[in-house]
């Protein structure tokens, strides 16, 4: 009988559970866009779908599941961090009828201009410019395609405070 050290008897059971990881990752809640999505400048949502994210290091493999969509890209050729366009206009909107609530309220002026130039800057800081989003650039049929995705958990805070980027490194070792 061979009497083995704790050292030794960690190091045999850490070989043993890595060997039975399957190197399958999986993201819960997460949010999908279209290159076209993205790039639309009325968009109400910053998603189209939010689903599920499954990939594979071994084949190279992602797939995106919701309800109504499933998009499998498996010959993806970049994977890198990025961000949608700007949706000017639904701050728009949204300005303008705080000016319409300041003209009929009969308030300051001046307050409620600032009051709109902080908000405007804080939705711009943290809505557009502190999340990053997923770009995946993958063939299909021939043609490249563009996914946009972000970790949608706790209504896409998880994936503003580095959830997103988490996710990123997970698909990075897609990349060919």
């Amino acid at each position: 009988m061979q009497v083995l050290s704790p050292k030794t008897l960690q190091d045999k059971q850490r070989k043993r559970m890595t060997s039975r990881v399957s190197l399958k990752t999986r993201f819960d809640t997460v949010w999908y866009a279209s290159l076209k999505h993205a790039n639309r400048i009325d968009k109400v949502f910053v998603y189209e779908y939010k689903g599920l994210l499954l990939f594979n290091s071994n084949q190279k493999k992602v797939e995106f599941r919701s309800g109504s969509k499933v998009i499998t890209s498996e010959s993806i050729r970049s994977v890198s961090l990025g961000r949608q366009k700007f949706n000017w206009m639904i701050y728009l909107k949204i300005d303008s009828f705080f000016l319409m609530f300041c003209f009929l309220s009969k308030g300051s002026l001046l307050y409620y201009l600032f009051g709109l130039g902080v908000g405007n800057l804080i939705g711009v800081v943290f809505g557009w410019y502190l999340v990053p989003w997923i770009v995946v650039e993958f063939l299909e049929e021939g043609l490249t395609q563009r996914a946009f995705f972000m970790d949608g958990s706790y209504r896409g805070y998880c994936g503003a405070f580095g959830g997103t980027k988490k996710m990123f490194r997970h698909l990075k070792e897609l990349e060919t």
